[in-house]
């Protein structure tokens, strides 16, 4: 995954789905790198921001060129 991805969260194990921006396509804003894996800010069509979210949650729905 990289910046300018589009992606939409799946969730993990556990996850309480109203927490969810359910069906929502959001766009993959800056990476973080943390101990040789990386994280991910996500930008939804809703205004709000995912941060540090792990790549297990997230499916890529479109890569950016």
């Amino acid at each position: 995954m990289k910046v300018g991805d589009a992606v939409k969260f799946i969730g993990f194990e556990g996850f309480r789905k109203e927490l969810s921006v359910d069906g929502c396509i959001g766009i993959i804003v800056k990476i973080h790198e943390v101990r040789g894996k990386n994280r991910y800010d996500v930008s939804w069509p809703n205004g709000t921001f995912g941060n540090w979210l792990y790549p297990e949650t997230l499916e890529v729905v479109s890569e950016s060129r």
